[in-house]
C-alpha cells in the first residue's frame, strides 16, 4: 500500500471504499446516506497519522471506517403529525364537543334553578326568623319580573316596608304560585310572630330547558320550607331538602 514518510511520521494515503452494490443502489435514501458517511471515513483515513508499524496503522484505520459506516443504521426519521392522525384527533374533539356541550348546558341550567330556589328559601326562613325575633309580621313576595322581596307588615307594595331584595339568575322565571296570596305582581306569604304562616303553598320557578324547582311551605302551623326539583326526563319531583 503506498505510503509517504515526512518528519518522523507516516501519512497514509486515501483508501477507496468498496463500490456500492446493486442492493444499495436500489435504496436511494440509504445509498446517499452511506455515501456521505463513506466520505467522512475516507477523509478521516486520509488524515490518519500513526507512529506504529504498518499492521497497527492498517488495523486502526479499518476499525475507524467500520465504526463510521455502522452509524448508517441510525437514520433519522421525519417528525410531525401525519394527515390521518390529524383527522382522527379532529374527529375525537368534534365528538367530545357534541356530547359534552349539551350536558354542560343542562348542568348550568340546573345550577341556576337551584340558586334561585335556595335564595328564595333562605329569604323565607330569614323572614320567619325576623317575625319571631321582632314579634312583628313579615312576608316574602316572588314577583313575575324575577325579583324576590322580604317586607315588613302585610303590604308587599309598601316601599318603606322593603327589607331585602333578590334578583333571580338569568333564564329563571316565576311560573306558578300555589295557594299563597296572589296579586298582579306575583304571590306572597306572611309569617306571624309565633312562627306560623298564613297559608300552605309553593313558589315554582322554571327554565326554558324544562327543569323547574319548587319552594314549598307545608304545613302552615310550623312553616316548614323545603325544595323540590322537577326532572323533565324522569317526569317526577325530587326532594332537595
Amino acid at each position: 500500500m503506498p505510503q509517504t514518510r515526512s518528519g518522523g511520521f507516516t501519512l497514509k494515503k486515501q483508501i477507496q471504499p468498496p463500490p456500492e452494490t446493486g442492493a444499495e443502489l436500489a435504496r436511494p435514501g440509504k445509498f446517499f446516506w452511506d455515501r456521505g458517511l463513506g466520505a467522512i471515513a475516507r477523509s478521516s483515513t486520509h488524515l490518519a497519522l500513526s507512529y506504529g508499524d504498518g499492521d497497527d496503522r492498517r488495523h486502526s484505520i479499518n476499525q475507524l471506517r467500520r465504526d463510521t459506516m455502522d452509524r448508517s443504521e441510525y437514520r433519522k426519521r421525519p417528525g410531525g403529525f401525519t394527515l390521518i392522525s390529524t383527522l382522527v384527533a379532529l374527529a375525537v374533539i368534534g365528538i367530545s364537543m357534541a356530547v359534552g356541550i349539551p350536558a354542560l348546558w343542562q348542568i348550568t341550567n340546573k345550577i341556576k334553578l337551584k340558586q334561585a330556589g335556595r335564595e328564595t328559601l333562605t329569604a323565607m326562613r330569614a323572614a320567619r326568623f325576623r317575625a319571631i325575633n321582632e314579634l312583628l309580621q313579615y312576608g316574602v313576595i316572588a314577583r313575575y319580573d324575577n325579583r324576590v322581596q322580604v317586607f315588613q307588615g302585610n303590604d308587599p307594595n309598601d316601599a318603606d316596608a322593603l327589607r331585602q331584595e333578590i334578583y333571580l339568575p338569568g333564564g329563571v322565571t316565576l311560573d306558578l304560585v300555589t295557594d299563597f296570596t296572589v296579586n298582579g305582581d306575583g304571590g306572597f306569604v306572611l309569617f306571624n310572630p309565633d312562627g306560623s304562616a298564613d297559608a300552605t303553598g309553593a313558589f315554582q320557578f322554571g327554565h326554558h330547558s324544562g327543569w323547574a324547582i319548587e319552594v314549598r311551605l307545608d304545613p302552615a302551623s310550623t312553616a316548614r320550607i323545603r325544595l323540590r326539583t322537577w326532572d323533565p326526563f324522569e317526569l317526577q319531583w325530587e326532594e332537595n331538602g
